[in-house]
C-alpha cells in the first residue's frame, strides 16, 4: 500500500495511531494530531510505501502542552519521545519533519554513506551530483529531469558493501513539468506553504 491509496482523513487516522513511512532504506513511524502535517505528507509522499509493522525511526511532531500550544503555536520533533530540537513556529512542521528525518538518517545510519547530491536515475544507473546547499543542483537537473530522468533528490544514502545510493527522506517538490518548477520554484504547493 502506498500514501496515495489512502484518503486525507485515513492518513491522518493513521498519523494519530502511528504511520510507518518507508523512505529510501528507512521505515519511520510517524505520530501527530496536526492536519498540516498530513497534508504536506499526502502531497510528498503519495507514492512512497506504507509498511505495517516494523520502524527503524519512532518520531512524533507535536504541540508542546504550554501555553505555546495557543499563544504562538510551536512544534516539537520528538525522537524515542526526548525532544530533538528547539521548537519550531507551528506552520513549519512539515519542514521540521523533513528535517528531524534527515537529521535521524545521517545520525545513526552508519552503514550508509550520506551524501548531499542531487541524485538522478535512469534504467538503474545512479548519477550523484555533490555540491554544497545553494549551489543549484536541483535547478541543473530539471533539464535531465526533462529527458526522462528521474529523482531528484537533496541527500542520499550510499551502501558501501553493495554502491547502491538510495534517496533518504526529503521529497522533491511536485510540478507538472521540470520547466514549471523552473519558473515557479513552489512548484503546485498550497498558498499557505509557497510563502
Amino acid at each position: 500500500m502506498i500514501v496515495a491509496d489512502l484518503t486525507l482523513d485515513d492518513l491522518q487516522t493513521r498519523l494519530s495511531k502511528g504511520l510507518h513511512l518507508r523512505t529510501g532504506p528507512v521505515v519511520s513511524c510517524i505520530t501527530s494530531s496536526l492536519p498540516l502535517l498530513a497534508d504536506g505528507i499526502a502531497l510528498h509522499y503519495a507514492g512512497h510505501t506504507i509498511d505495517a509493522e516494523f520502524a527503524d525511526f519512532h518520531v512524533r511532531i507535536d504541540r508542546p502542552s504550554n501555553l505555546r500550544r495557543w499563544y504562538r503555536p510551536q512544534v516539537h520533533f520528538y525522537f524515542d519521545d526526548t525532544p530533538a530540537f528547539h521548537p519550531l513556529p507551528a506552520n513549519q512542521a512539515f519542514p521540521m519533519l523533513e528535517w528531524g528525518l534527515n537529521w535521524c538518517v545521517s545520525n545513526h545510519c552508519h552503514q550508509y554513506v550520506i551524501i548531499h547530491a542531487a541524485v538522478l536515475e535512469r534504467h538503474g544507473k545512479t548519477l550523484l551530483l555533490p555540491a554544497p546547499p545553494g549551489s543549484g543542483k536541483s535547478r541543473s537537473s530539471l533539464p535531465r529531469m526533462e529527458r526522462g530522468i528521474s529523482r531528484n533528490r537533496a541527500t542520499c544514502a550510499c551502501s558501501i558493501r553493495s554502491l547502491c545510493c538510495s534517496p533518504t527522506s526529503e521529497p522533491s517538490v511536485i510540478a507538472e513539468s521540470p520547466r514549471q518548477l523552473m519558473r515557479n520554484p513552489a512548484g503546485s504547493l498550497p498558498a499557505r506553504w509557497a510563502s
